[in-house]
């Protein structure tokens, strides 16, 4: 009795180990931050980098899949827009101004996550003399 509770111990140490080790590499903590931002003209391009989230375009219908989705835009705490492409995306027509950006992820419903994941906001100034400009902060 004894050796057989030892070998159901025994194997379900080593199922839970390697079920944490296959979670762990596979499931890195989502993350997303900008790495660039230009302006030319009224449009602002960014470039970002993105940890642990797989992009898809945004859809009806289905439950949203874990770590998967798109990414929003903010200009100054609005909603500016949305990429599903892994590295750049972009706004347009923005207003002369200076505006604080941020980026968060969001899933393939458009719903952002929760906790919030989110990037530090860049400061960016758009000009009317469709000059390139770019200004992170």
């Amino acid at each position: 009795m004894l050796r057989a509770f030892a070998a159901l111990a025994l194997a379900g140490l080593l199922a839970g180990a390697s079920a944490c080790g296959a979670v762990s590499q596979q499931h890195q903590q989502p993350g997303i931050r900008i790495v660039k931002a230009t302006v030319e003209g009224s449009d602002v391009i960014l470039r970002v980098r993105i940890t642990g989230w797989k992009m898809a375009a945004p859809r009806e219908g289905p439950v949203p899949k874990p770590h998967t989705g798109q990414w929003q835009i903010f200009a100054d705490d609005r909603y500016a827009g949305f990429s599903y492409q892994p590295t750049y995306g972009a706004i347009t027509g923005l207003a002369v101004g200076t505006y604080r950006i941020w980026v968060a992820l969001a899933r393939t419903d458009y719903s952002l996550v929760y906790p919030l994941i989110r990037s530090q906001p860049v400061t960016v100034r758009v000009r009317g003399d469709h000059l390139f400009t770019t200004e992170t902060t």
